[in-house]
C-alpha cells in the first residue's frame, strides 16, 4: 500500500506469543527509527523518528489498559526532531544522540520526568570529556542497568565507532569505558 507500516506488535512472555495492538494512530502515517520510552507497565510513548523523509516531532502515547493510542504533544522547541536515536527508561525517560539530516547529528541527552510531564536538557555527551569527546553519531546501541545508562557505538557521516560510554543518572556524569569487543557498527540491537 506503499508508505510505512503503521501495525504495532506485542510481546507476551507468558504465552510466547506475538498479537497485535491498535495501529500507530499518526495522520502522516507510520514511521522508522523511532524510540520507545516506557514506564511501569503504565504506558509508553513513541518519540522521534522519520515518515516519508520529514523528521517528526509528534509523541503518541500508548497506554495498555485502555489498549489504545493517545496524542501526547509534541517535542518542546529546545529539542530538535530527529530519529535514530536512542531512548531509555528508567525512573525518567532519556533520548540521546540521533540525525537531524544532513550531516547533523546530536551528542544531546534529553530526559523526560514521568511525574512532572516535563522535558529537560541533560547537556551534551562530551561536556565533561574534552580529550576523547563522545562524538555526535546516530544508530548507536545502549541499555540500562541500575542507575547506569550505557551507550556506544553508531555513526557519524562516514565515521564509524566502537566506544561505549556510561552515564551516571544521579551524578549526571559521562565515563568512558571499555570499547565494544567487536568491529565498528551501527545500527546494532
Amino acid at each position: 500500500t506503499g508508505g510505512l507500516p503503521t501495525d504495532f506488535w506485542r510481546y507476551n512472555p507468558s504465552t510466547d506469543f506475538w498479537d497485535t495492538i491498535p495501529s500507530f494512530p499518526d495522520p502522516n502515517g507510520g514511521r522508522a527509527s523511532s524510540i520507545a520510552i516506557t514506564h511501569n507497565d503504565s504506558f509508553a510513548l513513541v518519540v522521534t523518528g522519520m515518515n516519508s523523509m520529514t523528521f517528526s516531532s509528534r509523541i503518541f502515547e500508548y497506554v495498555p489498559v485502555f489498549n489504545s493510542w493517545f496524542y501526547f504533544g509534541d517535542l518542546p522547541g529546545f529539542m530538535s526532531a530527529c530519529s535514530q536515536a536512542v531512548g531509555f527508561s528508567m525512573y525518567k525517560g532519556y533520548i540521546a544522540t540521533g540525525f537531524r539530516g544532513s550531516s547533523n547529528f546530536s551528542n544531546q541527552i534529553f530526559h523526560y520526568n514521568f511525574d512532572s510531564a516535563e522535558w529537560t536538557t541533560g547537556g551534551f555527551i562530551d561536556q565533561l570529556d574534552t580529550v576523547n569527546p563522545f562524538y555526535c553519531r546516530f544508530g548507536a546501541t545502549g541499555f540500562a542497568n541500575d542507575q547506569n545508562i550505557f551507550l556506544g557505538t553508531g555513526i557519524n557521516d562516514s565515521t564509524y565507532f566502537k566506544d561505549f560510554w556510561r552515564y551516571d543518572t544521579l551524578l549526571r556524569v559521562w565515563t568512558q569505558i571499555a570499547d565494544f569487543g567487536g568491529t565498528r557498527r551501527f545500527g546494532a540491537v
